[in-house]
């Protein structure tokens, strides 16, 4: 019952916009015609040249009135009265009037979501993720923008709803460039609405990481926007358990990556540069091919470079950084290794004992 109720209220309000939108063509034609009804009416009534005529007729349209030219014939007059007083002036207020309402009612449906937008070149977001979708928008909008290519590319989210108290997007990630349509990804006609023939990438978000049938709605949904609605784009799409990614993979997918509804960062990886997200994705992997590892040590004084060289010279792993005795982390960047207490290695041997480190560095 709710559904329909809301269906209808949305009928509504594209009812009343397209109403408004039909109101002022009319209104501008009706305008249009008084115009040049009343210009031809100043040239044989009062003998004004086209010039005179067209000053005449504007100043008074809009209340100006300056009073340099003006009918002084009994036909002249009487066609000011019709024409304008009781037409073109009524008219004129009427568009101005509706254009205001028009623009009001158009903005309301663009930030709830049932504006269909004419979009091409974007980028498509599919769903919403359960936990914090607000911190995840918010971090999506923001780190997206960082990466050249996407940086002013609009970004549509098709969305059943949004996760803000008065179910609209934000001023200060819509001036990001974003756009939330309401639907779903497995809806095909939602999809169209969406522009998913014109997108240039598409992102399929997993709503539930819980849900055991998750990894299988996503791949229903990647299937449907490269199979039925043969969409050209590329598609990177989350998946909830590794066992399932090729599955995923097979159905349409360019690109698939864990599912992590905390943090985008590895996903807009697999979006601007494919395939590093399997890369980024051993290093919070435990047992993984390589893993971000910590070791103990005292190292007073010694160069980036010469530390760096010592531990892959030794097998130890790629130096990444370094926590020194006041707390600071450093990453990579300084020039010198001072009071370090702490070294960060990407390792694919796991845990570094702090004997052999200490070999390493004397």
């Amino acid at each position: 019952m709710n559904f329909i109720i809301s269906l209808l209220q949305r009928r509504n309000r594209y009812v009343r916009v397209a109403n408004l939108k039909v109101s002022i063509q009319k209104n501008i034609i009706i305008l249009l015609s008084l115009f040049v009804l009343h210009v031809c009416a100043m040239q044989v009534f009062e003998g004004l040249d086209l010039w005179q005529s067209i000053w005449l007729t504007l100043t008074t349209i809009t209340t100006v009135g300056y009073g340099d030219v003006s009918a002084s014939t009994f036909y002249g007059q009487l066609s000011t009265i019709f024409c304008l007083y009781f037409g073109a002036i009524f008219f004129f207020a009427s568009v101005f009037t509706d254009l205001g309402e028009y623009r009001r009612q158009k903005h309301e449906l663009q930030r709830t979501g049932l504006w269909e937008w004419n979009m091409k070149n974007h980028i498509l977001v599919v769903g919403l993720p359960i936990n914090a979708p607000e911190r995840y928008l918010e971090l999506f909008s923001e780190e997206l923008r960082l990466y050249p290519e996407f940086n002013g590319k609009d970004v549509m989210i098709l969305a059943k709803s949004l996760p803000y108290e008065d179910g609209k997007l934000p001023e200060k990630i819509a001036n990001r460039g974003f756009f939330f349509l309401k639907g779903s990804g497995s809806d095909s006609d939602d999809l169209v609405k969406a522009h998913i023939d014109k997108a240039s990438h598409v992102v399929v978000l997993c709503p539930d990481e819980s849900l055991a049938e998750a990894d299988d709605i996503t791949a229903a949904i990647v299937y449907r926007i490269t199979d039925e609605l043969a969409s050209e784009a590329i598609v990177v799409a989350e998946s909830a358990s590794d066992s399932k990614r090729a599955f995923i993979s097979k159905n349409g997918a360019s690109e698939v990556v864990r599912a992590s509804n905390d943090y985008p960062a590895i996903l807009l990886k697999a979006l601007a540069v494919p395939g590093s997200q399997h890369i980024v994705e051993d290093f919070f992997q435990q047992g993984g091919g390589n893993q971000l590892t910590h070791c103990y040590c005292d190292v007073e004084s010694m160069s980036w470079k010469e530390l760096s060289v010592r531990l892959i010279q030794n097998d130890i792993g790629i130096f990444m950084g370094y926590k020194c005795a006041d707390g600071n982390i450093y990453r990579n960047g300084t020039e010198q290794v001072e009071n370090a207490e702490v070294l960060f290695v990407l390792s694919s041997t796991g845990a570094v004992s702090t004997d052999k480190l200490a070999e390493v560095l004397i």
